[in-house]
């Protein structure tokens, strides 16, 4: 799936991230209502989530390439939204559907990012660009405040979604 995200344009990547996780969430989440009562398969569920969530936490950290980190980073937001809808209560699925908005709001902005910066400086390693000729401040702050709003930092959206929807499992 990273593959899917690196690869194809940007309206594909922005389509298949609109799609992807809310579909895949509301998918879920009748999957889980059928089988309301039955703990061990919401355990597993939950725990596959949870370690798929890791290890592309794990395989994102020795990315070099913007969007390569980006789609990683997706695949973490889908893997946080299992074990919200698995032991979620209701108090927790308002900050699911935040986590599905800011999701929404974040990532069209960093694939933009992420595409200006390969056709300005013809690479999207974020290690080169700061070297090169014509690489502003504000274009480096852009890409790491975005990055930043779509990791979860403590007074972003993700975060506060992330922390509510968590809260109550």
């Amino acid at each position: 799936m990273p593959l899917a995200h690196v690869y194809s344009p940007l309206v594909g990547r922005i389509i298949l991230a609109g799609i992807l996780l809310k579909a895949g969430a509301y998918g879920l989440h009748l999957t889980l209502s059928i089988s309301d009562g039955r703990a061990w398969p919401v355990f597993l569920i939950s725990s596959i989530g949870i370690l798929g969530a890791l290890l592309c936490f794990y395989s994102g950290t020795k990315e070099a390439d913007l969007k390569s980190i980006i789609a990683f980073r997706r695949i973490i937001h889908i893997g946080v939204c299992v074990p919200i809808l698995a032991f979620g209560s209701l108090s927790s699925y308002s900050g699911l559907l935040a986590i599905l908005v800011g999701h929404g709001v974040a990532s069209p902005v960093l694939f933009s990012v992420a595409t200006s910066l390969g056709g300005a400086f013809n690479t999207r390693i974020l290690f080169f660009v700061k070297g090169l000729p014509g690489a502003s401040f504000a274009i480096i702050a852009l890409t790491a405040v975005a990055l930043s709003f779509n990791a979860g930092f403590p007074p972003t959206l993700n975060f506060m979604a992330e922390l509510l929807g968590l809260l109550r499992c």
